[in-house]
């Protein structure tokens, strides 16, 4: 079974390349070879251990993809019952349309201030 291209690409987006080392499995490689065609074909984790303890897992790349987008969907979620508890508390703070549009003008000038130059002339800014 050959792995899906798109989820491929998209597991770039969850997995930043500093955070996981990429292996080639060369011609010589033939018992990690067969452990990894076994993880592919069955869609379970093989367990690595060492001195009897695990250390290391094999695991379909499409299900390495689907196990990343579960912790983001859980913490998205666990993120949306703080807010709603503490919504529930009353600690919440809501803005008028009003108090909202000064707060992002007070934003955007402050930006535009950090944007300037120490010789006085102004950096360029994005959207300008």
């Amino acid at each position: 079974m050959e792995p899906n291209p798109d989820i491929q690409d998209e597991m770039q987006e969850y997995m930043p390349e500093e955070a996981n080392e990429g292996v080639e499995l060369g011609p010589g490689d033939e018992r990690l070879a067969q452990l990894v065609e076994r993880a592919q074909e069955t869609k379970s984790a093989i367990i690595v251990k060492r001195d009897g303890q695990p250390v290391a897992a094999i695991v379909d790349f499409d299900q390495l993809v689907e196990l990343e987008q579960l912790v983001d969907d859980l913490d998205a979620k666990a993120i949306g019952l703080e807010y709603e508890a503490a919504d529930a508390r009353g600690e919440v703070e809501y803005l008028t349309h009003e108090e909202f549009k000064e707060y992002m003008e007070k934003v955007v000038a402050e930006t535009m201030k950090r944007a300037t130059l120490k010789d006085g002339s102004r950096a360029e800014v994005a959207g300008e």
